[in-house]
């Protein structure tokens, strides 16, 4: 499915986010099989409709910077990402 579509930088992309999803989030799934059927589930919408494929370049567009600023940061700090992000939601 990712060579029927054009735009392989968002299948990288997509992965990538829920990858960090899962490690970091509130995203989860009951084992790789899940996560590769949720995968399989999105590739086919992009696929089918084109209109799903622009809103979710934007929608990622936006968020990847977003993520390499919070990683970037918890590096830079040497701490780990969650105590990063909630110090960064309570205003400590």
């Amino acid at each position: 499915m990712i060579t029927q579509l054009s735009d392989t930088e968002l299948v990288g992309d997509d992965i990538a986010i829920s990858l960090i999803e899962v490690a970091f989030c509130d995203l989860r799934f009951a084992d790789a099989t899940d996560f590769t059927c949720a995968l399989r589930t999105r590739l086919q919408r992009y696929i089918r409709e084109l209109r799903v494929v622009n809103d979710e370049q934007g929608v990622l567009k936006k968020r990847i910077p977003w993520w390499r600023m919070a990683l970037g940061r918890a590096a830079e700090l040497c701490r780990w990402l969650a105590i990063v992000l909630m110090e960064a939601y309570s205003g400590a």
